[in-house]
């Protein structure tokens, strides 16, 4: 059975910027100076081959976050062991981006929807992919649920004793 593997496209836009960016100046060192802009090129190509993701071996019970460059990825692998539920989260997404002069500041906020592995407990969690819609999200967790074999569940984490006295004692 191949391994699972998914990729992280939440800086793609980012990514393809930096290679237009990256291709422009090689091109001006090229022309300058030749052996600079050679590995000027080099460095654009290494961008274009860049991957980022999550990688998952179902028969090893393993899983890695993984950068590929020329499409070998590298990255530790851990095991999977615990991680037996897949979850879909709802997230709001806060930032905030300031002027040039720092003078006025625009705040903004983001809902996106998380498909996370996550422990029976569901307090441990991998995110594996990140949608704007909740039914793109859903659809891939369903996706998920067949090629895994993991159980699809809302997310209901075990509360401990310590944050239930905690919890009282506010009221």
């Amino acid at each position: 059975m191949a391994n699972l593997t998914i990729e992280n496209e939440d800086f793609g836009s980012t990514k393809s910027g930096m290679m237009i960016i990256a291709f422009l100046v090689s091109l001006l060192l090229l022309a300058a100076v030749f052996f600079i802009g050679l590995l000027a090129i080099l460095f654009t190509i290494a961008l274009m081959t860049l991957k980022v993701g999550i990688e998952i071996d179902q028969e090893k019970e393993r899983y890695r976050f993984f950068k590929s460059f020329f499409g070998y990825p590298s990255g530790k692998w851990m095991s999977l062991e615990k991680y037996k539920v897949l979850v879909v989260l709802k997230k709001n997404l806060k930032s905030q981006v300031l002027s040039p002069k720092l003078v006025s500041a625009l705040n903004y906020k983001q809902v996106v929807f998380e498909v996370n592995l996550t422990t029976e407990s569901h307090r441990a969690k991998i995110r594996l992919k990140r949608f704007r819609s909740a039914d793109a999200a859903m659809k891939f967790a369903k996706k998920l649920n067949v090629d895994l074999g993991f159980p699809l569940e809302n997310y209901n984490p075990v509360i401990s004793d310590k944050t239930k006295q905690r919890r009282e004692r506010r009221r």
